[in-house]
C-alpha cells in the first residue's frame, strides 16, 4: 500500500528487476533467503516496489565499482543519509 502514487514505472523495470534477482547466485544461505524475500516483495508490489512511499518498504541497491586491478574504487556520497 502506498501513501501516494509515484511516477509510473516502465514495465521493463519490473522484468529487469525480477530477472536480475532471479539470476543472482547466492554464496551464503543468508543471501539466498534475502533473495527469496526480495523476489516475493517485488512480486507482491509490482507497481510500487521501487517507491519510497510504499509503507511496507522499497528496494534499494548499492555496489562497489572497482577497476580490474582492484586498486581504485568509486564511492558516491548519499546526500540524505550523509554517508559514503
Amino acid at each position: 500500500m502506498s501513501l501516494k502514487k509515484a511516477k509510473p514505472h516502465n514495465s521493463m523495470q519490473l522484468v529487469d528487476t525480477l530477472a536480475t534477482l532471479k539470476a543472482y547466485q547466492p554464496s551464503h544461505a543468508e543471501d539466498a533467503q534475502f533473495q527469496k524475500d526480495m523476489i516475493a516483495f517485488v512480486e507482491k508490489y509490482p507497481e510500487d516496489f521501487h517507491c519510497r512511499t510504499t509503507l511496507e518498504g522499497h528496494l534499494t541497491a548499492s555496489a562497489w565499482i572497482v577497476n580490474p586491478a582492484r586498486t581504485k574504487y568509486l564511492l558516491t556520497h548519499h546526500a540524505k543519509l550523509n554517508r559514503w
